[in-house]
């Protein structure tokens, strides 16, 4: 029985990842979930964005990097565009 192809359902932060205080950087772990009994076919790696470049810089592989005191907030984005956001606030 082969497995059928479904779109991305769900972006899943795994431990540690939830709503953070920031003093230097952290890495977000990410993990995309799909419908029971099927698989994603993936074609593009998850994207990440800050709210406020001024006080969060985001790479592309998810490491969050504080700039300033504040508060921001990160979004993940899936390949079909489901979105998570997590809450940082930046304590220097």
């Amino acid at each position: 029985m082969t497995k059928k192809y479904k779109a991305v359902s769900a972006i899943k932060l795994r431990a540690g990842s939830g709503n953070k205080k920031l003093k230097k950087k952290a890495k977000l772990k990410v993990k995309e979930k799909a419908p029971k009994k099927s698989k994603i076919r993936k074609y593009m790696k998850p994207r990440f964005e800050s709210s406020n470049e001024k006080i969060v810089k985001v790479s592309k592989s998810g490491v969050v990097k504080a700039v300033k005191k504040g508060k921001a907030v990160v979004y993940v984005f899936a390949q079909n565009g489901v979105s998570k956001a997590i809450k940082v606030k930046v304590v220097k």
